[in-house]
C-alpha cells in the first residue's frame, strides 16, 4: 500500500505579525502541519519544517536572508523562489506559502508561491539513467 495522502492545505492564521524578526525565522503549527516562516525586510515566506531529502526540521537549518540550509546534508532551499540547490536531488523546486500581515495576525495563503517539481533528466547522460560512462 502507498503512503497516505494529507489532506489539502487550507491556508492559516497565526497571531502576531511582527515576528519572526527581519533575517530571522518562526515555527507554527496550522492544522496540525509545521511550517517555517522566514522573513527579509517586509517580506515573509513559508514553507513546511522538514526537509525534503532525510525529514529533519528546516527550522534547525543555517539561515541566509531567505535560503535556509539543511545541517545534515547541506541541501539549500530559497524560500523566496522555491529553488533547491542540491547536486544529489532529483527535486529543483520545493513548494512555498506566500505570508502576508492582516491586522494582528500573519496569513498563510493555501495557494502554493512554488511547487514541488522533479529535474528534468537528460536522456542522452547514461550515468543519469543509470547506465555507465
Amino acid at each position: 500500500m502507498g503512503r497516505p495522502v494529507p489532506p489539502r492545505f487550507a491556508g492559516g492564521r497565526v497571531p502576531d505579525p511582527e515576528l519572526p524578526a527581519d533575517g530571522g525565522r518562526r515555527v507554527v503549527s496550522v492544522d496540525g502541519r509545521k511550517f517555517v516562516i522566514v522573513r527579509s525586510g517586509d517580506e515573509r515566506f513559508a514553507c513546511e519544517d522538514r526537509c525534503l531529502h532525510a525529514g529533519i526540521r528546516l527550522s534547525a537549518a543555517i539561515q541566509r536572508d531567505t535560503v535556509l540550509e539543511c545541517r545534515w546534508h547541506h541541501w539549500e532551499y530559497d524560500l523566496r523562489t522555491g529553488h533547491i540547490d542540491a547536486e544529489d536531488s532529483p527535486l529543483e523546486s520545493f513548494t512555498t506559502y506566500p505570508v502576508r500581515v492582516d491586522g494582528d495576525d500573519l496569513v498563510i495563503d493555501p495557494t502554493p508561491r512554488t511547487r514541488t517539481r522533479r529535474k528534468p533528466w537528460d536522456l542522452d547522460d547514461r550515468e543519469q539513467c543509470g547506465g555507465t560512462t
